[in-house]
């Protein structure tokens, strides 16, 4: 059997049959081409397809793309005002922003426009200035017949050199100014005045820690109030007075002196004091002899011993009737002045009080 032939030399050139628009970006070109066919004979094959199409790629260089410019942006001030007042300047500036250009596109425009604008129009504030002080006016008379007074006298100025305007600020001071001097300056008498009484305060420690006591009071008061000067009168009356023994430290003793045990207290303040509980209702309050000092933990008196060094005998240090005896210069007792007697230190002996006052 024989089957058609196709020539080679049959075969036609490439035809272009369609372009694609545009000279860039890649488009596409069809092309055609055609072959003849020598029939079959003898029932040989028919011949194939003698048309054949196919597409090429042209112009594959990037189209150009231009610069893109966004909307320009509100105006914005660059700096602050020339001036606070009186009409100064300000810079105001308003941008945009550029997608740059590819492959040869048109390029970016402006990026950025600047203006002057006028601010601050309104007038600057002028702070007042004081003028000068005119004159002194006469002196007033004398504020007092003695003791030292004063006379006075003044003189003004006005806020006006310049005066405050669009909102400046006043003068700082005072338009009036004074001057005064003394005068009548012998001093007038003064009478004394009492002052008031003080709080009633015990004469003496209570005698009890808790339980009820009785000891003395007394107030006092001084004629200070002023202190009578320059001829002026004493006050009349006392400064002293004193009250009949009232009740102390009333309240009852319980867990301070608990019933069927011995127990002693410490003085708060004086260290050679102590306080006895007696039949659980009452703490009395007891001194250690020849100043000596109450131990708590101890729960008696420790002796005093001596100090060589400030002699053999000293002043007692709570009672000027007393003095302190350095015994065998070992320990310390106390000694008692005769009647009408006070110690004297410096002299190292008792002698005669003088209305029962101590000379220390």
């Amino acid at each position: 059997m024989r089957t058609a032939t196709l020539f080679a030399c049959a075969v036609v050139l490439l035809a272009l049959l369609v372009t694609t628009e545009g000279s860039c970006g890649t488009g596409y070109m069809k092309y055609r081409r055609t072959r003849t066919c020598i029939p079959p004979r003898h029932g040989g094959k028919a011949c194939s397809s003698t048309t054949q199409y196919i597409s090429r790629q042209c112009n594959t260089q990037p189209c150009p793309v231009d610069a893109v410019m966004s909307a320009w942006s509100s105006w914005k001030p660059t700096d602050e005002c020339s001036k606070p007042c009186g009409t100064g300047q300000i810079t105001f500036e308003r941008t945009r922003t550029c997608e740059p250009p590819k492959y040869g596109g048109k390029a970016c425009g402006t990026l950025s426009e600047t203006e002057v604008r006028k601010c601050n129009t309104q007038p600057c504030p002028v702070d007042g200035q004081w003028s000068e002080f005119g004159e002194w006016s006469p002196y007033t008379e004398c504020s007092v017949s003695c003791g030292g007074g004063a006379q006075s006298r003044t003189r003004t100025r006005t806020c006006s050199a310049p005066k405050p305007q669009y909102g400046g600020a006043d003068c700082v001071g005072e338009a009036i100014e004074g001057d005064e001097r003394e005068c009548n300056t012998q001093p007038c008498p003064i009478h004394g005045q009492w002052t008031q009484w003080e709080d009633w305060t015990p004469l003496d420690n209570c005698p009890v820690l808790c339980g009820g006591g009785q000891t003395r009071l007394t107030r006092s008061r001084s004629c200070s109030d002023p202190a009578p000067m320059y001829g002026g009168d004493e006050c009349e009356g006392g400064s002293v007075d004193f009250q009949n023994p009232g009740p102390c430290n009333t309240e009852p003793c319980g867990d301070l002196c608990p019933e069927g045990e011995r127990k002693f207290h410490p003085h708060v303040e004086d260290s050679h004091l102590y306080y006895r509980c007696d039949n659980h209702q009452v703490a009395r309050l007891n001194t250690c002899p020849d100043i000596g000092t109450w131990k708590q933990t101890a729960e008696r008196c420790a002796p005093v011993t001596c100090d060589l060094k400030s002699g053999l005998n000293k002043a007692h240090p709570t009672d000027c009737t007393k003095y302190i005896f350095c015994l065998m210069g070992k320990r310390v007792v106390e000694r008692k002045c005769p009647p009408g007697h006070a110690w004297n230190d410096e002299s190292k002996r008792c002698e005669t009080a003088v209305n029962g006052e101590c000379f220390y």
